[in-house]
């Protein structure tokens, strides 16, 4: 069912954020406050220039584009490349799908997902934040992309639908987890690195 990862995704995060997270956090009520919004305009979708665009795929974007637009001049241009680099990859693997749907061999949410969760981590493999920014907009752009082209031949679609939401979240999950995992091991490495210096110590 299109709409289940991306929604639950964003329940979660909405409860993590109001009733785990420390109040503390700057992060926690602007986190919390956006996915609920999301999760109240989910459903809608609207049309700019006669092509149906989902509002929830709008507001991320925009969302996207101011923090592009706090970036310096040499990020934004490495920014803009990978944004580019995942449209053209995301665009390109619709398309594929649409001529030769035969090598779709899994899930195709989930291996769009992971190919997106790949890309990100090539292109930016240390700032987590850096990783979503240009995952998202590059996929809505290649979503724009497919449509444009799907509109010349007279067949609808609407750009960041819930299928794309799936992905994008399958994509953001896959990240986050990864992130985690790293610093997971890094918090063992650096735990075991002091153990050994205080060992050593006490040998001397």
């Amino acid at each position: 069912m299109d709409g289940f990862y991306s929604l639950f995704f964003l329940w979660s995060v909405w409860i993590y954020t109001t009733f785990i997270l420390s109040r503390q956090n700057r992060l926690r009520f602007r986190i919390a406050f956006l996915s609920l919004l999301l999760l109240i305009v989910y459903p809608f979708s609207i049309s700019l220039f006669s092509i149906p665009i989902q509002l929830s795929s709008i507001l991320l974007l925009i969302i996207c584009y101011f923090y592009f637009s706090k970036l310096k001049f040499w990020k934004k241009v490495y920014m803009f490349l990978a944004i580019f680099i995942i449209m053209i990859g995301y665009s390109g693997f619709l398309l594929l799908e649409l001529y030769d749907p035969v090598w779709i061999f899994m899930d195709r949410k989930f291996l769009f997902g992971f190919v997106l969760f790949l890309l990100a981590q090539l292109l930016y493999p240390r700032s987590l934040s850096s990783q979503i920014l240009c995952a998202f907009t590059g996929t809505i752009h290649g979503e724009i992309i497919y449509s444009l082209i799907l509109k010349k031949w007279g067949f609808p679609y609407i750009i960041g639908d819930r299928s794309c939401l799936d992905i994008c979240a399958l994509a953001i999950f896959f990240l986050l987890s990864w992130f985690m995992i790293n610093k997971m091991i890094t918090s063992i490495t650096l735990k075991n690195n002091v153990l050994k210096e205080n060992k050593a110590k006490l040998l001397k």
